[in-house]
């Protein structure tokens, strides 16, 4: 399990980077058709993340695997809250919380890897 985690947190790195990029992109209004794939790669995320969770309740980490599994289904569900997209300064309240949603499933799939490493030892 110590390797898939390693695995799962470095996917959710990465994809959440690139997503993150395309929906700055999509919001400007100008990356418009990078939308499936800043949408694909959210899902990406949240089963990572999902995963991680679920490795960590197995290991007897409650709280954060619960935050995680939260996360992890919080996120695409308020993506999709935001349409129909607005584009420039008129971020609705949908955008703005799915951004804090992002950020916090990035530091909470990190805290998970961390946490699954060292019950691991």
């Amino acid at each position: 399990m110590l390797k898939l985690s390693k695995v799962l947190v470095m996917l959710v790195r990465l994809a959440g980077v690139v997503a993150i990029v395309l929906g700055i992109a999509v919001s400007t209004g100008r990356g418009l058709p990078l939308l499936n794939a800043h949408i694909g790669l959210g899902f990406l995320v949240a089963f990572c993340l999902l995963l991680l969770a679920i490795i960590a309740l197995t290991r007897g980490m409650f709280g954060l695997g619960v935050a995680g599994l939260l996360v992890a289904i919080l996120l695409p569900v308020v993506g999709f809250l935001q349409f129909p997209l607005k584009f420039g300064a008129s971020l609705g309240g949908a955008q703005i919380g799915h951004v804090v949603i992002v950020l916090a499933s990035l530091g909470i799939a990190e805290a998970l890897a961390g946490g699954i490493r060292r019950r691991a030892v």
